[in-house]
């Protein structure tokens, strides 16, 4: 709007007019339905309206503290506002305020905006402002430069006046300050040159450039001959002084991403926080580097490390926490007390942690596991034993036989637990003290890491850095204390165990049949029938009863208790769970091929014990102990698993699942090794019962189905399925097994390299599997024997012509668990789509529409925790491979995917035009020119190919160039012009290359 026409506007809005009527009366072209529907009949109380006059604003990057900056990042501007007295109302919504409301309308104004509501900038609420941006133009590049000499000994600064005409001459005054502190600041009168510009240079010194935090420039314009100059523009540029670098070697799988405690009790609303805070990884300790140009004003670097010092010694108030029970607060309690203590760990990761809590357990050790980082120090203290059979024996059992099943992942951290004398330890505590013993942080919580307490609410209280010294002292006391107090119950760097007496094994002996179990076990008939102190005193007797009983007895006598027993006439099952606690005892297994699978009655009556397990109803004690499997898994199909980063590994965590005895776990175990073809029909069934959703009735079942996966994983992992195993999977009527059976089956063609063993699978299957395998071998080497072999093999399965469904069919099953093509180029278009074009198998037009469709995906918009990404040899051949096909392509197939194109190119012609976008929102506005930038790549590639085939191009071809390039240009070519690498630099120098490329070939046409 002109002049005359935005006072018009701004006078009628004022009077109290409504926008429907001032968009007719001023002709401001917005429909009236559409101004009808979205506002009606809005309009300002005139009564309540007051006039704020001019005011000066610096430059939004400039940060200034408390009070409000100009919209843009790079301009500082002149503000006058109309503004509203009534502010407060703005948030009274239908006779109350509405906090989710206003948090809706903060989190829109800041984004369309890039202003700050919730802080800086609420004081604009309400506000019409009236701004003059004097430093840009209206495409919002700068009027004035400002930089410094290539010897840094001068600042050299210049003006274009075009939106401010009205001054004849200028005066600058350049600022430049170091920590907050001004070190110059100089006014001089600038100069106009021939282009009309104005310029001038202020010296300063490469000394004062080595120092310098910020610049800072205002710029005063006068008329005539007048002795007043009038501020005209403020602006202020921050240097990066420090850079703090951290370098995390990642590893391609996690070997802890299960965690029951946490996974049972959230809601599938919470899934991608779930996944965040579980994607754990074997990573070597992170290498930090800070980088500094420090060294020439070190005094900042001493003042700063003074105030970090004396904030510890003299802290500031701290913050508490409250997590809700989970109960109440479907899992969010305990998925926010995971995050916090994830964060705790994860930001002090050179720090040693103490946790103090009588009733530790493992819970808290997989919260370790799944927070902390390789070398990472912790020394827990927890009670001792007490009673037999009480919660703290329990407890203390369930942590030591964790650390057992999680060997190899303690090893890698300093973990001690101390075992403290019963009643000497009741509050909980997390201490964090540096490698000094100097205390960092801690915290006082008012439950235990525990499930038992999971129905009552955490407090977590932090600690005075005063009184932590008193804490470290207590943990000093009971380090030195005698071991009669505290005993060391565990090392993880030795793996030592303290043996814990505890009433387990009498636990075990009072069951109804040990006697009878033992005494064919052990081969000795006068046990038979014996139970508790009676058994304890017999096996005394027969010296069969000392310290590592019943850890050190033969597992083999299994082998002789159902010798012993006509289980065509005696129900397993009365033995079983006894069976199942004798066996988790012992220190190795029971197993015999060719005794266990030929022995069917044995094995038909584990069937149907686990049969029973399925139907067993959860014991309401237990009620909060869910399964970790999700049913979703079940329920999922091959090409989705298949297109999945869901790996067996993920499975094989060998721990019993919690809601199941001893003896489903060998249960499972025994069928999985030696009747695996019985399991598999029991799960068939037993999955067609489960919902989508986790439901609690499903728990058990889900608990078995989660132990059955971990056996069948563990063997998958570990290269031990055997082909019993193998045609189980492969002819399981669930596709999640059937998945399981792929993954086997690709161990084994990798190991032997054995390429008829695809052969076992269905004809219609074979050419998914290859398309699979040679994705998951591009990656190591893509000239490699087996990648080129299977190749090679896919062509040889494929039908001779491809119809489009069959085309992307065999093309998805190649694109892994990244779903895009980028990430299969630029093998997949060389080596498997270009010989079958040139072997007329497949159409050209088929395949460019499996293309397009991937480049219309890369151009979409992007979730704002997504970015866009362009790689020369990726997103770059992509966009290549597009173009090629395209102009092989039908006339009418190449209009219908210019119109996708035009499509794509209006929305971002919306964001780049729209007033102030670099800076509202500049992220959005930068990827919308990146977007156009990448349509004219395309259109460059299309004009390539038609030149290399002496084709016209088509006028549609030239106005999407024409427009793409129009939007691409509003940054200029020399910003474009890269600096280094990344998204921008890719783009621009392709686009540039290629059209060197036609320039060539026209050249030549010429000659």
């Amino acid at each position: 709007m002109k002049g005359a026409k935005a006072k018009n506007v701004i006078e009628r809005l004022c009077s109290g007019d409504t926008l429907r009527n001032i968009n007719e009366a001023c002709g401001l072209g917005f429909g009236q339905d559409k101004i009808g529907d979205l506002f009606g009949d809005v309009k300002l109380s005139h009564e309540e309206l007051i006039y704020k006059p001019l005011a000066y604003l610096i430059n939004q990057d400039a940060h200034p503290m408390g009070t409000i900056a100009s919209p843009h990042g790079g301009a500082g501007g002149l503000c006058s506002s109309i503004v509203q007295s009534n502010k407060q109302e703005l948030f009274f919504v239908q006779g109350d305020y509405n906090a989710d409301l206003t948090a809706m309308v903060i989190e829109q104004l800041n984004q369309d905006t890039g202003l700050k509501f919730e802080d800086r900038d609420l004081q604009r609420f309400g506000d019409i402002e009236l701004i003059i941006l004097p430093s840009i133009n209206e495409q919002e590049s700068s009027l004035k430069s400002v930089r410094w000499s290539n010897d840094k000994n001068e600042v050299h600064v210049s003006l274009t006046p075009t939106q401010i005409p009205q001054y004849t001459r200028f005066q600058f005054n350049l600022r430049i300050e170091n920590d907050g502190q001004l070190l110059y600041s100089s006014l001089k009168i600038a100069t106009q040159n021939d282009d009309g510009n104005y310029e001038c240079t202020f010296e300063t010194s490469t000394a004062l450039h080595s120092i310098a935090d910020s610049m800072s420039l205002d710029i005063y314009g006068g008329n005539g001959m007048k002795d007043e100059l009038i501020l005209c523009d403020r602006w202020t540029s921050h240097f990066i002084r420090e850079m703090n670098l951290q370098l995390s070697i990642v590893s391609g799988s996690s070997e802890f991403n299960k965690f029951e405690w946490l996974e049972k009790t959230v809601t599938p609303q919470m899934s991608d926080r779930v996944a965040k805070v579980l994607s754990i990884k074997n990573n070597n300790s992170p290498m930090r580097n800070n980088v500094t140009t420090r060294k020439a004003d070190s005094w900042v670097t001493i003042n700063r490390s003074l105030r970090k010092t004396f904030d510890r010694i003299h802290p500031k108030k701290s913050d508490g926490a409250f997590f809700q029970k989970w109960g109440t607060s479907s899992g969010e309690g305990r998925l926010q007390f995971t995050e916090w203590f994830k964060s705790l760990a994860q930001t002090n990761q050179d720090n040693s942690i103490t946790i103090f809590d009588p009733y530790f357990e493992d819970a808290g050790l997989a919260l370790i596991l799944l927070s902390s980082a390789p070398n990472s120090d912790y020394t827990i203290f927890r009670t001792n034993h007490q009673k037999d059979g009480d919660t703290a024996t329990k407890g203390l059992e369930k942590l030591l036989r964790a650390c057992s099943h999680n060997q190899k992942l303690m090893q890698q951290k300093t973990v001690n637990i101390y075992g403290v004398r019963d009643g000497s330890l009741h509050d909980r505590y997390i201490l964090v003290t540096d490698g000094n013993g100097l205390p960092v942080k801690g915290y006082h919580l008012s439950n235990s890491f525990q499930s038992a307490n999971e129905n009552f609410p955490l407090l977590i209280t932090p600690i005075p850095t005063d009184v932590l010294y008193k804490v470290i002292e207590y943990k000093n006391s009971l380090l030195s204390a005698s071991k009669e107090k505290v005993s060391h119950l565990y090392n993880s760097k030795t793996c030592e165990f303290h043996t814990v007496e505890s009433g387990k094994n009498e636990e075990l002996f009072d069951s109804d049949v040990i006697g009878d179990i033992l005494s064919h076990w052990l081969n000795e008939p006068l046990l038979k029938g014996l139970k508790g102190n009676e058994l304890t005193i017999k096996l005394r007797e027969q010296g069969l009863y000392h310290d590592e009983f019943p850890h050190a007895i033969d597992p083999s006598g299994l082998k002789s208790f159902i010798d012993a027993t006509n289980l065509s006439k005696v129900d397993l099952s009365i033995y079983w769970e006894e069976i199942g606690e004798v066996l988790s005892r012992t220190v190795s297994k029971c197993y015999d091929v060719d005794y266990f699978s030929s022995n069917s009655s044995f094995l038909n009556s584990l069937t149907s014990i686990l049969d029973a397990t399925f139907n067993r109803a959860s014991d309401e004690s237990n009620k909060h102990e869910l399964s970790v499997i999700s049913p979703s898994y079940f329920h999922q199909t091959l090409p989705e698993l298949l297109s999945s980063s869901t790996a067996p590994h993920h499975f094989s965590l060998g721990i019993k699942q919690s809601l199941l005895t001893w003896g489903d776990y060998f249960c499972t175990q025994y069928l999985w090794a030696y009747d695996p073809i019985s399991l598999v029909k029991i799960v068939d069934v037993q999955v067609q019962e489960l919902s989508k959703d986790f439901i609690e009735k499903d728990s058990i079942r889900l608990s078995v189905l989660g132990q059955i996966l971990r056996e069948m994983s563990q063997t998958i992992e570990l290269g031990q399925t055997n082909d019993l195993q193998l045609k189980a999977l492969l002819h399981s009527n669930n596709e999640f097994l059937k998945w399981l059976g792929w993954c086997a089956l690709e161990k084994q063609v990798i190991s032997s390299c054995d390429l008829c063993i695809i052969d076992t699978l269905p004809s219609h299957e074979q050419c998914l599997f290859i398309g699979w395998l040679i994705n998951r071998n591009s990656k190591v080497e893509q000239d490699t024997e087996l990648f080129n072999e299977l190749v090679k093999e896919l062509h040889q399965r494929l039908p001779n012509k491809l119809d489009l469904p069959q085309l992307k069919s065999t093309i998805d099953s190649m694109l892994g668990h990244m779903k895009q093509l980028s990430w299969a180029e630029p093998w997949i278009s060389r080596k498997v789509l270009t010989p079958l074009l040139e072997d007329d198998r497949v159409a050209f037009g088929d395949a460019s529409q499996i293309w397009h469709e991937e480049l219309i995906n890369l151009l979409e918009p992007k979730t704002s925790t997504s970015s866009r990404m362009f790689n020369f040899s990726r997103e770059g051949e992509v966009t290549n491979i597009a173009a090629w096909l395209w102009t092989q392509s039908s006339t009418a197939h190449q209009k219908k995917c210019l119109k996708n194109f035009e499509r794509v190119l209006r929305k971002q012609k919306q964001i780049i035009q729209q007033p102030l976008a670099s800076s509202a929102n500049w992220s959005k506005w930068d990827d919308a020119l990146k977007v156009a930038l990448w349509i004219w790549l395309f259109a460059e590639w299309c004009q390539y190919y038609n030149s290399v085939h002496s084709e016209e191009n088509s006028q549609k071809l030239m106005q999407l160039y024409g427009s793409a390039k129009e939007l691409a240009m509003v940054r200029s070519e020399s910003e474009w012009d890269p600096l280094g690498t990344g998204i921008q630099s890719e783009l621009f120098l392709q686009r540039k290359w290629v059209s060197e490329q036609i320039d060539n070939i026209e050249s030549q046409l010429v000659e």
